[in-house]
């Protein structure tokens, strides 16, 4: 039974998060940091050492007896991609105590989150478990693109011209056996043919005079034989209809007046709207069956009217019935009780 209880790790040092800024800073030369607990505290992180020596330098401190947390920037890629990538390593020597061990799972969390973003992390007991070409491997599977095949390792040396000037090559010797010729315009028009659009709007016949043209889906030329438009060098002149004059509305002409027009009068103020004379209500049939009146006030007042005539006309009713219904009641009680029958012997 162990009755022991592990707490957060104590990051408030503010420069563990100088050292972490200065590590993921692209204008400084930093590239590896590493954190460790400050003295005989269990909880208390400090900053145990930072270089810009790279993977190399960070594992000259990775001695069995140390307890870790790593970050580490390091470059992938060739010249087709240069690529930066952050790592995290965890790194608890083998000769470290457990209970040192134990707080690592608790204090790890605490420490990754001052990190930032991170490519890939690492747990490693001995720099064996976490080198350079384990560490590369492992972030050419998570980045996804690799754009080196194997043909960057020993140099690179661009082509891009070279491949530009055969791509124009090919292109222009396609070019000259195309069958692409030069363009050629009509200057003449076309006699035999009524151009329409394809939704059947108007554009020289109405769709009407279209759809004449079609004779079982085959165009019927001989119906525009010697109609069509003549072309006599200078342009297109087409036949034109001689203009006919439209008959005038009436026989009088408008005759023009010298004189100066009227002003306009003003309109007159409009006059008020009478309202609606309502007749007193002389019995509750008459004003059941009274018309509703088409002002909106007056109608509203009606309609209050009928339902308190309505009410007024199922009470009267109502008491009627009770009435009836008392009468009938002292009657049968004045009446003779019916004698007994006698019983057979």
């Amino acid at each position: 039974h162990c009755d022991c209880k592990f707490i957060m790790a104590d990051v408030s040092d503010p420069e563990i998060r100088e050292a972490v800024e200065d590590v993921r800073d692209d204008n400084t030369d930093t590239d590896w940091v590493a954190f460790g607990y400050k003295g005989k505290s269990k909880v208390e992180i400090e900053v145990k050492a930072k270089g810009n020596t790279g993977h190399e330098g960070l594992m000259e401190i990775c001695t069995p007896d140390a307890l870790l947390y790593c970050l580490l920037r390091h470059v992938m890629g060739d010249q087709e991609s240069r690529r930066v990538k952050f790592v995290s390593i965890t790194f608890v020597g083998e000769n470290v105590g457990g209970m040192a061990r134990g707080r690592v799972g608790a204090h790890s969390g605490s420490v990754k989150m001052l990190f930032g973003q991170l490519n890939e992390s690492f747990a490693a007991d001995e720099p064996a478990e976490c080198t350079l070409e384990i560490i590369e491997a492992r972030l050419k599977i998570v980045g996804g693109a690799d754009y080196d095949a194997g043909s960057n390792k020993t140099g690179y040396k661009s082509r891009g011209s070279t491949i530009k000037a055969k791509s124009l090559a090919a292109y222009q010797k396609a070019e000259k056996t195309g069958t692409v010729k030069a363009v050629v315009y009509e200057t003449a028009p076309l006699p035999n043919t009524t151009p329409v659009d394809l939704s059947g709007r108007k554009t020289v016949a109405p769709p009407t005079e279209a759809k004449k043209n079609i004779k079982d889906n085959t165009v019927d030329t001989k119906k525009y034989e010697g109609t069509g438009s003549t072309y006599k060098g200078k342009g297109t002149v087409y036949e034109a209809k001689p203009a006919t004059k439209k008959p005038p509305v009436s026989g009088r002409k408008p005759s023009i007046s010298s004189e100066k027009p009227k002003p306009a009068e003003k309109p007159k103020p409009a006059a008020e709207k009478p309202q609606p004379k309502t007749e007193e209500i002389t019995s509750p049939a008459a004003a059941l069956d009274e018309p509703l009146s088409d002002d909106p006030e007056e109608r509203a007042r009606q309609r209050a009217e009928r339902r308190r005539l309505r009410r007024e006309e199922s009470a009267r009713q109502a008491k009627a019935e009770v009435e009836a219904l008392r009468a009938n009641l002292v009657t049968k009680k004045d009446e003779p009780l019916p004698e007994p029958e006698a019983e057979p012997e």
